[in-house]
């Protein structure tokens, strides 16, 4: 069962770092850690990756 913040029967969870939504709607830090790290993976991953550009004479 689910209890979306603000509603009597909400709790704050002991472990939220185990989570990646705390109410149904907004990220947990951890969430919100997991989506930096894809796309900074993907970024770094993209940029090696790209063949070098040649200058235009």
């Amino acid at each position: 069962m689910a209890a979306f913040c603000g509603t009597p029967d909400s709790t704050e969870s002991s472990y939220p770092s185990e989570f990646l939504s705390w109410d149904g709607i907004h990220f947990t830090d951890a969430a919100n850690r997991f989506i930096a790290q894809a796309l900074l993976r993907r970024l770094y991953n993209a940029s090696a990756m790209a063949e070098p550009q040649t200058a235009l004479l």
